[in-house]
């Protein structure tokens, strides 16, 4: 992931986020829906950026002993350089800074680039949520975090 950081989301990101998020997922998220994300005490979202170029964003929601991963989306022509693992890892710092045991997600069983990735980042298959993405089921992935104390 050359010259790419990793920063907190502003109010400015939003439009960028919303955009994003609308291309990626069948149920993109509004503007509107974003805006409540951020004001949420628990939630905590990120950017990637590349000489201040945006290239994805990602959320966690930091409940209980067991964060969730509420969305990541990277551009797709940035996929595959590293950009989703930096947000994963964002994520999961996040969430065990916060006191979190366990980071969890819910990926579509037929997207298997996604699966890899957490899978290559420790993550580990423990459920499926059938139809959960209408036709297609949900794999429900786990991510032992160091730190949760």
């Amino acid at each position: 992931m050359m010259g790419a950081v990793i920063r907190k989301m502003t109010r400015g990101d939003l439009g960028y986020a919303s955009q994003l998020d609308t291309g990626s997922f069948e149920d993109g998220w509004t503007e509107t829906m974003l805006v409540s994300e951020l004001e949420k005490d628990f939630a905590f979202y990120f950017i990637a950026e590349d000489c201040g170029a945006p290239l994805g964003f990602a959320g966690v929601w930091c409940l209980y002993e067991t964060a969730d991963v509420a969305r990541i989306a990277v551009e797709p022509a940035a996929r595959r350089r590293g950009i989703g693992a930096a947000l994963m890892q964002a994520l999961a710092e996040k969430a065990a800074e916060q006191g979190c045991l366990r980071l969890m997600l819910e990926v579509d069983e037929t997207n298997a680039a996604a699966r890899s990735l957490y899978t290559a980042m420790g993550f580990e298959e423990t459920d499926i949520r059938k139809n959960y993405y209408g036709e297609h089921s949900a794999v429900i992935m786990e991510l032992e975090l160091n730190g949760g104390n």
